[in-house]
């Protein structure tokens, strides 16, 4: 027997969330039904979704807090 797997990674939400992440970072919406969207996670779209959390995460630290003037 030949088992076959698939992996898909995208951001499903509301139609309006999905929108502003389109329109926020370049990427294509999927219109779902019932005012859903989804946008494919694409290797770009990860990178960049991964850079803004840490450079968030820089900030949110105590010596960048303490440090900043």
């Amino acid at each position: 027997m030949l088992a076959i797997g698939h992996c898909v990674r995208a951001i499903i939400g509301a139609h309006k969330a999905i929108q502003r992440i389109e329109k926020d970072w370049y990427a294509n919406e999927i219109n779902l039904p019932q005012g859903y969207g989804m946008i494919f996670l694409t290797d770009a779209l990860l990178d960049n979704i991964a850079e803004l959390f840490e450079s968030a995460n820089e900030l949110s630290t105590p010596d960048a807090v303490t440090n900043v003037k």
